[in-house]
């Protein structure tokens, strides 16, 4: 019998345990490639700064529900039961000259209770204010919920596109390895065929193991970038993330004052000052019923019983009204609504710091747009230039009319064009999310996946 009980237990912990180990487990990364939308929307559900300021809003919340409750009715209930089991007697003494009566008992027992209950009355602001103040607070967490989202989407694009750019990087380099391949055979072959000088051969040599140098860096860099998204998406660093590949380039910026005018708009810092000198005031509030009467109701009810046979009892019912004022403390009440008097000044002074904040962030923004988007287009025409250059200097070159040097100077001015627009490219991006978080553009949170119903049975 103990052995299927020690059996039941031991499966029951294992069960737990194994329930608590599929809990912790991280999210599985994504199958198919990801979007740069569909990568923020995967971090936004798994991300643990966004749980963590999801949660700050839940406690805030549940912090409302306790300021009402300091408004509502308190009622306490204390009983007391005694026993003595060694006898006892009640001596009652005689009326009108007689003896004393005594009564013997087989034991002792009392028991009582009683019932006590609370209800402030006035000033309504002593249970009114804590609740607005509780309320702003959530809305001030709500604030920095979205402001939390928006720096999540904005850091995960910035590595989503880090990570493309890196990718993009180590195919140039790996374009670069086989094109230095090649002209090292095609070198030893015009060596060996008695057509070119063995300075050739060294030449392509030098420029094959400077590619490759070059590809272990791109590799590298691709490997970091790749554990940064992971990281954000919030995934295992090791975990592999693919990529969809880029459909469009971020559009030209519209004029910087509308856009300005959007910011101060859009931006949760300046809701959430405004949040915080609502709670502000609720505190003002508090701080003043230091010096006001405060008022509470109280009603208290005892009932007790003497001896086990019911031998006597009392019954109580009081009703009381309790007004309590201090009348002087030290001036305490006057500093403390002058401090936050002093603290409404410095969250109008913080607006104006941030509003000003903003204005040149969305300036910033713009102009990097814009000359990313110009860099952008400069490079597009220098890699147009390096291929046309590249495809002369090696038909010079296969006719004899050039040398080797004219062909690898050509190679590597069409990696660096090729590198210097993977580059432009990523820096407009960037520069695009840059200015969408500057801007502080709403980010929806995205829909929690549904769970797919069961096929229906054969049969049914």
């Amino acid at each position: 019998m103990f052995g299927s009980r020690y059996r039941f237990c031991s499966s029951i912990v294992v069960f737990v345990l194994c329930m608590a180990g599929a809990v912790a487990q991280p999210p599985a990364a994504p199958a198919e490639p990801l979007t740069v939308e569909e990568a923020v929307a995967f971090a936004l559900r798994n991300n643990p700064t966004v749980t963590v300021a999801t949660q700050d809003v839940r406690i805030a919340e549940v912090a409302v529900a306790s300021a009402r409750a300091e408004g509502r009715p308190t009622v306490t209930v204390a009983s007391t039961s005694t026993y003595n089991p060694s006898p006892a007697s009640i001596t009652i003494p005689g009326s009108g000259g007689g003896p004393d009566r005594t009564i013997n008992l087989s034991d002792s027992f009392s028991s009582g209770i009683q019932v006590t209950g609370s209800q402030p009355v006035w000033p309504p602001s002593r249970w009114r204010a804590p609740v607005n103040a509780a309320q702003a607070q959530v809305g001030a967490q709500g604030t920095t919920l979205s402001r939390t989202r928006q720096q999540i989407a904005y850091q995960v694009r910035q590595a989503y596109y880090q990570l493309l750019s890196a990718r993009q990087l180590q195919e140039v380099a790996d374009d670069a390895v086989r094109v230095a391949e090649g002209q090292l055979t095609l070198a030893k072959n015009t060596f060996e065929a008695g057509t070119a000088p063995r300075l050739d051969v060294v030449q392509a040599t030098a420029a094959l193991e400077s590619a490759r140098v070059d590809q272990l860096r791109a590799q590298n860099g691709s490997d970091l970038a790749a554990a940064a998204l992971a990281v954000q998406l919030g995934l295992p660093a090791g975990a592999e993330v693919r990529l969809a590949p880029q459909a469009t380039l971020p559009p030209a910026p519209e004029a910087i004052d509308p856009l300005v005018q959007a910011a101060l708009a859009q931006r949760t810092e300046l809701t959430e000052l405004n949040f915080r000198r609502t709670q502000l005031r609720a505190n003002m509030e508090l701080i003043k019923l230091q010096s006001r009467p405060i008022a509470n109701v109280q009603v208290n009810y005892g009932d007790a019983l003497i001896g086990s046979g019911g031998l006597s009892g009392s019954q109580s019912l009081t009703l009381a009204l309790s007004v309590a004022m201090a009348v002087y403390n030290g001036g305490k009440t006057k500093a403390d609504l002058e401090g936050a008097r002093l603290q409404l000044e410095q969250l109008d002074t913080r607006a104006r710091q941030v509003e000003l904040g903003i204005t040149l962030e969305v300036r910033q923004a713009v102009l990097n747009l814009q000359n990313a988007l110009a860099q952008l287009t400069a490079a597009q025409r220098q890699l147009d230039a390096a291929n046309e250059a590249l495809d002369i200097a090696q038909v010079r070159y296969d006719f004899g009319e050039g040398i080797f040097l004219e062909v690898e100077q050509a190679r590597l001015r069409q990696t660096q064009a090729r590198t210097a627009l993977t580059q432009a490219r990523f820096q407009a991006n960037l520069a695009d999310a840059q200015l969408a978080y500057a801007l502080g553009t709403p980010v929806v949170p995205p829909a929690t996946p549904t769970t797919p119903a069961p096929a229906p049975a054969a049969g049914q």
